[in-house]
């Protein structure tokens, strides 16, 4: 649904297009940086706290991914709606 929605809003074509997801490749990747060493931490604490750990520990971390996800895609969806451009420099006041 994004491609469309950028395609009909913006008139980019599709290099254009496929060049938006470059953000989202650089977010899994800082997300896959931060999220090893965040969960040692968390299991570190944890076991501090109760003495001992399971696997299954860890899965509580994945309430954070599950809100920063709504949370990034409802803002998306707002901003999108309420954008008459599409350029970055603009944005930015560059």
């Amino acid at each position: 649904m994004p491609p469309l929605s950028f395609e009909k809003k913006f008139g980019l074509n599709t290099q254009q297009t496929g060049l938006q997801i470059i953000p989202i490749v650089i977010g899994c990747i800082f997300g896959e940086q931060v999220s090893g060493p965040m969960s040692d931490y968390f299991m570190k604490v944890y076991r501090k706290r109760r003495g001992h750990v399971c696997p299954t520990d860890r899965l509580w971390l994945t309430y954070i991914g599950f809100f920063t996800i709504i949370a990034g895609l409802l803002v998306w969806g707002f901003q999108l709606e309420k954008a008459k451009t599409w350029n970055l420099l603009h944005a930015w006041k560059l």
